[in-house]
């Protein structure tokens, strides 16, 4: 029996309207799309998602992704992915190996949300922007690396990564939401801008390393250069009890600080016993209140740039046996090496007229007695007459005993 034709013209008529881009799934449900220009299959024998196209993907609320509960252990990007889609990977517990191309500029929220098989994650200079909840429950990750693309990690980014041992995240970066990396016991080595800043206590936020106890290595790069000052206050607490380091203080703890960094912040690492040495850039122009107070140092170099040493820069450094100061130095403010009772030597780099028209003892504050009591060597004078010295070179020399050096 043939059809009316005015029923042949609604169907035509019907077709017309539905989108020409429309790519509905297989019927074994291994394919299908994923963005306006992206389209996804499956291969069950290897447990491969390969996406192929262009431009973004769709956002998925939790469970929705058309791949969610198959078990993929491997996802093949496309060279012209520019944003991963909210809940895309959530729950993908066999998911092993992710690669993220340079072409991405967006990672959504929660969109590696507990891929508990990932071991590492690289995320390109070309991401700038991830959002909450992006790898939290990720516990089998154990080492993060963010380009310099990114300017912040929002909350929760990495909460509940149990078995997150390293993170390194790229100058570009300004500051890290809240409980972004809470609960990452673990965690032994940070590599960030000294200039970044982070989220601490309040009435309804939870600070960015809120757990994390174990960190043994800190390696600050330049950033901006001025390092953060960590001396305000909020609910009688001081921001700087929630830097990573000092929440590790008790640890015995590594700190490598890279040349470009201007100032050494207040209070920056206060009460880290667990540091017992440091070099401090060649590049810093000023140490500012309390940047090591309390800490387990025990001989430290202040650069030939360094004008300032801040309000108790080093007070209650019980172990700090001996020091060496610029003669760029020309105030020492108060306190600054008070109860540092063991500092028994100065190195100073220049000569004793030197040192008495640049820092005379007026330029020397209250509450530093045991600095101008200790035994000043003049390192100037012990190769007078020569064109060009370099006293870490003395100084290495008379640490050795090689007494013709010099």
């Amino acid at each position: 029996m043939k059809k009316p034709l005015s029923v042949v013209l609604c169907l035509l008529m019907i077709a017309a309207l539905l989108p020409m881009n429309l790519h509905t799934a297989k019927a074994d449900g291994m394919s299908g799309q994923c963005g306006d220009n992206l389209y996804w299959s499956f291969d069950e024998s290897t447990g491969t998602l390969t996406i192929t196209g262009s431009g973004d993907m769709w956002d998925y609320t939790n469970e929705s992704a058309p791949w969610y509960g198959m078990a993929i252990h491997n996802v093949v990007f496309p060279e012209e992915l520019t944003g991963v889609g909210a809940n895309a990977f959530i729950d993908c517990y066999s998911l092993t190996k992710v690669t993220i191309p340079d072409s991405v500029t967006s990672i959504r929220q929660a969109a590696f949300g507990n891929c508990q098989g990932l071991t590492d994650i690289i995320i390109p200079d070309s991401v700038t922007s991830m959002g909450r909840n992006v790898f939290s429950g990720c516990t089998g990750l154990k080492k993060v690396t963010i380009g310099n693309g990114l300017k912040r990690v929002e909350d929760y980014s990495f909460c509940y990564c149990t078995g997150l041992t390293s993170i390194t995240i790229g100058d570009s970066l300004t500051d890290i939401g809240a409980a972004a990396f809470y609960n990452c016991h673990e965690l032994r080595s940070i590599t960030m801008p000294c200039s970044a800043d982070f989220e601490w206590e309040n009435a309804s936020i939870v600070p960015s390393f809120e757990g994390c106890t174990g960190i043994t290595e800190v390696h600050l790069t330049k950033g901006t250069g001025w390092m953060t000052d960590y001396d305000e206050t909020n609910l009688n607490r001081i921001y700087y009890c929630y830097t990573p380091w000092f929440l590790s203080r008790a640890n015995e703890i590594t700190l490598i600080l890279d040349e470009g960094i201007t100032t050494i912040g207040c209070h920056a690492f206060s009460y880290c016993s667990g540091l017992r040495s440091v070099t401090i850039p060649s590049t810093v122009t000023s140490i500012n209140m309390a940047a090591f107070c309390d800490t387990g140092l025990t001989e430290i170099t202040i650069p030939k740039k360094v004008a300032l040493i801040g309000q108790a820069a080093f007070s209650g450094c019980a172990d700090l046996k001996s020091i060496s100061l610029g003669k760029s130095v020309t105030r020492i403010e108060n306190s600054a090496f008070l109860q540092c009772n063991n500092l028994k030597d100065v190195f100073y780099y220049g000569t004793e007229s030197t040192r008495y028209s640049a820092l005379p003892d007026s330029a020397i504050e209250v509450g530093n007695d045991n600095l101008i009591a200790a035994t000043w060597h003049y390192l100037g004078e012990m190769i007078e007459g020569t064109v060009e010295w370099n006293a870490e070179d003395v100084l290495a020399c008379m640490f050795s005993g090689d007494a013709a050096l010099i």
